[in-house]
């Protein structure tokens, strides 16, 4: 007896490595290493999302985080001496942010989120 098809097993694209976080004047720039080397690996791109709250704001721990997609990166653009991709935007003054990377494939398919990053301006 034959069973019923099966889609081939296709692995999801790796975690990004060292997402960090740095304020550079007005910009908030975020760097990480991705987790294979290049886009034959399978990966496209990243998404880049974010969580901001006013600092006025009491902070709630343990309270969940909603984080809202605000760039899509592809790995084009990764730097070719230092290997990082980077994502920048401008700061807002007086602001709790809270980032992190999902990687995509060429398919659409998420890998597993990145370690989150914390930043204030002032």
């Amino acid at each position: 007896i034959k069973g019923p098809p099966r889609l081939p097993e296709v692995a999801a694209p790796s975690a990004v490595r060292n997402l960090s976080v740095a304020l550079s004047g007005n910009d908030i720039v975020l760097s990480w290493t991705p987790a294979r080397s290049d886009k034959a690996n399978g990966e496209s791109g990243y998404l880049v999302y974010r969580s901001a709250e006013s600092v006025d704001e009491d902070e709630c721990q343990g309270c969940p985080v909603l984080f809202k997609r605000v760039g899509r990166i592809s790995i084009e653009t990764q730097d070719a001496a230092t290997r990082k991709m980077m994502y920048q935007e401008v700061q807002m003054p007086r602001t709790r942010y809270r980032f992190k990377v999902v990687p995509l494939d060429a398919q659409g398919r998420l890998g597993p989120d990145s370690n989150i990053v914390r930043t204030i301006t002032d």
